[in-house]
């Protein structure tokens, strides 16, 4: 299964500020984050960043959102989601065997971490805002070591850059 992380940071490495707050994000960049898990039909999220962005982000029209949270059970069932768990080893057979080839990668820090970390994540569409926050929630929450290889970059307006790498 190919699997994109799109985090949207800030050039100190930031994907919200410390209240969770991450509404500096453009509407295009929004829009293209949208584009992305449409076209991969489904969508990994924490139950911390489904929580704050629902109703408002996920779920996305046309696609399923996968929130990770370690109660599933306890969660109410709702239209276009569907609430697992288990190891990012064990949520890809999940969603392999619910049909999807592909999934978007959405956060929060722990989430990011525990897939990327798990060697789970083949390519990064990351936008590059021109902030620095100095405190916040961090785009890893833990120490990674990738080595990328740059596919695209775009200016997508106002100083906002999309890098798109492949992860070697």
């Amino acid at each position: 299964m190919k699997i994109t992380w799109s985090p949207a940071v800030t050039l100190d490495g930031y994907i919200a500020k410390s209240d969770g707050n991450s509404d500096w994000v453009s509407d295009k960049d929004g829009e293209l984050f949208s584009e992305l898990i449409r076209e991969a039909g489904c969508v990994i999220v924490g139950h911390r960043t489904y929580e704050e962005y629902k109703g408002q982000v996920f779920p996305v029209e046309g696609a399923i959102t996968y929130v990770w949270t370690r109660y599933p059970k306890n969660r109410e069932p709702t239209a276009g989601v569907k609430f697992i768990s288990g190891s990012p080893e064990e949520v890809v057979k999940k969603l392999e065997a619910d049909g999807h080839q592909s999934a978007v990668l959405a956060g929060g820090g722990k989430t990011n971490n525990a897939f990327v970390g798990a060697g789970m994540v083949n390519e990064i569409a990351v936008t590059i805002y021109p902030l620095i926050f100095g405190d916040g929630i961090r785009l890893l929450s833990e120490k990674i070591d990738l080595d990328l290889e740059l596919f695209e970059s775009k200016e997508i307006g106002a100083g906002i850059i999309r890098q798109h790498y492949i992860v070697k």
